[in-house]
Formats: C-alpha cells, structure tokens, sequence
C-alpha cells in the first residue's frame, strides 16, 4: 500500500510539476497521500485533521507547498516526542486571502 502511496504522489508532482501552480484540492491530495504514509510508518502514533473551506479547494497555490511544512511537523514535533501526535491542515479565506496552516501538536481526544 505505501508503495502504491508514493507512486501516486511522484505520478501527481511529475505531472504538475510543468505548471508550477495546481488547485489546492490537489496539493491537499499529495499531504493526504503522503500523511497516510506518514501514519503507516507511526502506526498509532499519529492523528491527521483537515480543516478546509469548500470556498478555497480551487484556489492557485504553488505546487507542492505543503509538502516541506508536512515534513517539518513530522520531523520536528511528532517523531521526537513520545506518545501520541496530531498534524492538522487548515486552510480557509480571511480578507480576500488564501490562509494555510500546518499545525503539530499533541493528538485531540475523542468529543474535545
């Protein structure tokens, strides 16, 4: 399955990577691809949350932009701390502005 994983996401930069800017519904499906192996490789250690407007999923945003920030979470926060870790992906509009954010932290607890 993580081999499937990282072929879909080398097949989806590899075809993008020419126009240098893709909807962000597109950069989300590369963090979501490349998340779900993060979490297979983690088992149980780590918990992904998306919080995205539906009004921003065609905005432009340069490709593969999320990626680096994805990666530093993982790097830095969840894999050096013990126990459990979150990563949420936020993304929404504020004053005209497309807003993105990564966010590491400890995992939520169910209902909170």
């Amino acid at each position: 399955r993580t081999v499937v994983q990282l072929g879909d996401i080398l097949r989806l930069a590899l075809y993008n990577d020419a126009t240098g800017l893709v909807p962000l519904r597109t950069e989300l499906e590369y963090i979501r691809l490349y998340l779900q192996i993060e979490q297979t490789r983690l088992q149980d250690r780590l918990e992904v949350r998306y919080a995205v407007t539906p009004e921003v999923l065609n905005a432009a945003v340069p490709n593969l932009i999320l990626l680096p920030l994805a990666e530093s979470a993982i790097a830095n926060g969840v894999t050096v701390r013990s126990g459990r870790a979150a990563i949420e992906i936020r993304a929404w509009a504020e004053n005209g502005e497309l807003r993105l954010e990564v966010r590491e932290g400890h995992a939520w607890h169910a209902g909170v």
